[in-house]
């Protein structure tokens, strides 16, 4: 999607698998981790309005999510209903939560079954000119952040989740439903150049709570040491905190035990690997073997109750398999 040229073309997607839905959206750089158990359920919506995108997402399961966006482009979330299970770094998010998604890879958050959000994707530059037209110039500064969560008061952003649960309705009844690209385009920017004028930025510093530190001193030794087993005592003293600490952390954040995070980590893995395996030269027993999964029915059983299905489907799903056959 260009700056300049309208397009219209509009994605209505409904997904029952991970991987196909994060590389339906692969401009984004998306990482996705299923942290609990069952199948996969996304509905999405992607639709070009002018020069701006708006989308809509709801996903059944809890995910730690990270996302980048397209290069020179700004995406914007706001969730759909007010929720105390979605975390962004160090906050709880609700109904005044604006999200500017980061330019850099890091994580963004988690969210928990049924978590509902709406998205804005637009240039940079467009939302910078339209601002100063508005007489907002400092919008400019606040985009200078990496990622940023904007607590916003004004009605504003009421005004443009309302507009885009309407236009989002619409093309989810019907996608060929018409409407007028530029008007739409005008009202969507104007209302979240407002939101992210009126944000309250006291809210928007609030120092890093001792548990949010130490998960991610945690996360990033995890990160760094992807190849060793993993105990919850030598996480904690990579952490610098108790075990009962590191505990509290990841209940309040994943939702999980750390024992538990560890072992979905794994499994995440694993599932990855055998996507990308060719079976002429690989085995399920291998690549979990490699992750550390010695005993394989406890294996196959885990691995079931985190995606539904076995690790044999999973590796028939790859595409060496489909050019075997």
């Amino acid at each position: 999607m260009s700056d300049s040229a309208p397009n219209s073309q509009i994605l209505n997607q409904k997904f029952s698998d991970l991987e196909a839905f994060v590389e339906t959206l692969g401009e984004w750089n998306l990482c996705f981790r299923q942290l609990d158990r069952g199948p996969t359920s996304i509905q999405l919506l992607h639709a070009a309005c002018g020069r701006m995108l708006i989308g809509y997402g709801r996903f059944n399961r809890r995910y730690e999510q990270r996302n980048i966006s397209p290069t020179g482009m700004r995406t914007f979330a706001l969730l759909n209903r007010w929720t105390t299970d979605v975390h962004w770094r160090d906050e709880e998010l609700n109904d005044q939560s604006l999200l500017s998604y980061p330019l850099n890879r890091e994580i963004i958050g988690v969210t928990g079954p049924d978590f509902r959000v709406f998205s804005l994707t637009v240039s940079e530059s467009l939302v910078i000119e339209r601002a100063e037209a508005l007489g907002y110039p400092e919008i400019s500064d606040l985009l200078k952040e990496d990622g940023s969560h904007f607590r916003v008061k004004s009605p504003a952003l009421h005004r443009l989740r309302s507009h885009l649960r309407t236009h989002c309705a619409q093309l989810l009844k019907n996608p060929m439903t018409p409407f007028s690209h530029c008007a739409v385009e005008d009202a969507l920017l104007e209302l979240l150049i407002t939101s992210l004028a009126s944000f309250c930025p006291v809210e928007n510093i609030v120092k890093p709570r001792v548990r949010f530190v130490a998960l991610k001193r945690a996360i990033d030794y995890v990160e760094g040491h992807t190849t060793i087993p993993h105990t919850v005592s030598g996480l904690s003293q990579a952490a610098l905190v108790s075990t009962r600490t590191l505990e509290y952390a990841f209940q309040e954040y994943y939702g999980v035990s750390p024992k538990t995070y560890l072992l979905t980590l794994r499994l995440n893995s694993v599932r990855h690997q055998l996507l990308a395996a060719d079976p002429e030269v690989t085995t399920v027993q291998e690549v979990a073997s490699h992750w550390g999964f010695w005993h394989m029915s406890q294996f196959a059983l885990d691995y079931r109750r985190l995606f539904g299905d076995l690790p044999s489907a999973t590796l028939k799903r790859s595409p060496g398999f489909h050019r075997k056959s």
